[in-house]
């Protein structure tokens, strides 16, 4: 009975190790047929994340300048271009509406004057005679345009032949007081001639009484 026991052991073990043995097999088997050729390579995954800059590296030294060019040939000058036609003259304009006065006379120069101005002198007292003649045309507000001529007279240097008397528009005639003072005074409606001095028993006449105003207006 025992060796019977023992026989029947030994030939389980020898089912188990065929079934182990055959397990080993398949398996083999198995792993053979399931790694097959390899495939063709799967498309490329997305693109991973861009990782954070590195820091800017130090600016280098700057080089050194570079040489200034030659300065280049100055261009040639142009031609000067023709002058224009001269336009054509405009049409005369219309003829201003001023009116030229002219008014004359003559005045007695032995009288006194109008206005007189004193003097004290070295020895006596100067005195200085202005004529008044109206003027009507004469406006302070809107001054028009007066020139006041007297009659004069006039000896040669030689004094030898008689006075002849001229015409000259008024200007200085002789005293620095009459300088001051203006030998045509204007006023509202006329004008002061200035014509005489008196200094003692001495009488010196600038003009002869004749007189031209001329008035534009």
């Amino acid at each position: 009975m025992a060796t019977v026991s023992l026989t029947m052991g030994k030939l389980i073990a020898v089912i188990v190790i065929a079934i182990l043995a055959s397990s080993a097999i398949s398996v083999g088997a198995s792993t053979i047929l399931i790694v097959g050729p390899q495939g063709p390579e799967g498309p490329q995954g997305p693109q991973g994340e861009q990782g954070v800059q590195g820091l800017t590296g130090a600016t280098g030294p700057a080089g050194p300048a570079g040489d200034t060019g030659a300065t280049g040939p100055q261009g040639a000058k142009g031609d000067e271009g023709d002058t224009g036609e001269t336009g054509a003259i405009g049409p005369e304009g219309p003829a201003g509406n001023a009116t030229r006065y002219v008014i004359e006379g003559s005045f007695n120069v032995t009288q006194d004057g109008d206005l007189i101005k004193y003097f004290e002198g070295p020895s006596d007292t100067i005195a200085f005679h202005w004529k008044r003649i109206d003027v009507p045309q004469l406006t302070l507000s809107d001054m028009p345009s007066v020139q006041v001529y007297v009659s004069t007279y006039f000896e040669s240097i030689e004094n030898v032949t008689a006075p002849i008397q001229l015409w000259r528009d008024v200007g200085v005639t002789h005293g620095s007081i009459v300088e001051d003072s203006g030998v045509v005074l204007y006023d509202e409606g006329g004008v002061y001639i200035y014509y005489k001095s008196i200094s003692g028993s001495n009488t010196n006449y600038a003009v002869t009484g004749d007189y031209k105003i001329v008035v534009v207006k």
